[in-house]
């Protein structure tokens, strides 16, 4: 269970969009230079923060903008997805949001590169979704039989979590504020519920872990407790450097971060 659901957030982090944005297009087999709401292009501040509240912490290290060896562009395979799509023998699904599509990072940096490459599996990457019911309409679509399924954290668990934005932020009554809370969250556990029945039904071989943060991050905060996918928690002052576009993780972070999920998977074997 995530430790902190309502953590407080400094203002500065609110994301304030009025309306539920729509994601650029990712083109089968298409290579673009930047992509997404952050990484556009001349973002780097080398000795400047995160500008995430969960990544605040981490200083920009590298020269994204101006070395050459950190160029880098996104490439959709057939499927529209970053990452090899070759479904033979596939022993990774990685299923997730912005982390594990790497954003930021070339995706030879990525967790789901460099875990597939420690573990010696070919892996197949189903990531960029906002939330969790979007993923799995995805997700499910694909007849895999992996050895691993490994999940990050979304915006949040589905799209009504939206409302949130509209609705709480406003909400001056704290009885009132406080229904909202639980009855979302309740609502998201039993989504959760579900999705883990679904994978438990999709792939029935596999060991599956979640990766995801120690307190609530934007709208992702549920009350179940999973009986079959594992939890691997990762803190704020666990991102130790930065992406290109100065807001999601480093190399070195998604390198800790594999490793992280490595040591989990040991210990389960």
């Amino acid at each position: 269970m995530i430790e902190n659901d309502f953590p407080e957030v400094d203002p500065k982090f609110f994301y304030n969009q009025k309306e539920k944005s729509e994601k650029q297009p990712r083109l089968p087999n298409e290579t673009i230079k930047y992509y997404g709401r952050h990484d556009t292009g001349n973002k780097c501040k080398i000795g400047e923060n995160g500008t995430d509240h969960f990544t605040f912490n981490a200083i920009q290290e590298l020269d994204w903008d101006n070395n050459a060896e950190l160029d880098f562009s996104y490439t959709w395979n057939k499927y529209g997805y970053r990452g090899p799509d070759d479904l033979t023998d596939v022993g990774i699904v990685f299923a997730g949001g912005s982390l594990l599509l790497g954003t930021g990072i070339p995706y030879e940096m990525s967790i789901p590169y460099l875990l597939s490459k420690k573990l010696s599996l070919n892996h197949f990457n189903i990531s960029d979704f906002d939330t969790l019911t979007d993923m799995a309409d995805n997700l499910f679509d694909f007849k895999l039989n992996p050895k691993y399924v490994i999940l990050t954290d979304f915006w949040g668990v589905n799209d009504t979590n939206w409302l949130m934005r509209f609705w709480l932020r406003k909400e001056k009554d704290e009885k009132v504020r406080k229904l909202v809370r639980e009855t979302f969250k309740q609502s998201n556990g039993k989504i959760f519920k579900m999705f883990e029945l679904a994978l438990l039904q999709s792939f029935p071989n596999a060991q599956y872990y979640i990766l995801e943060p120690n307190e609530r991050r934007k709208h992702w905060f549920y009350d179940y407790e999973p009986t079959h996918i594992k939890s691997i928690q990762y803190s704020k002052e666990e991102m130790i450097d930065l992406g290109r576009d100065q807001t999601h993780p480093g190399p070195k972070t998604h390198e800790y971060l594999a490793n992280k999920v490595l040591e989990e998977i040991n210990k389960g074997n």
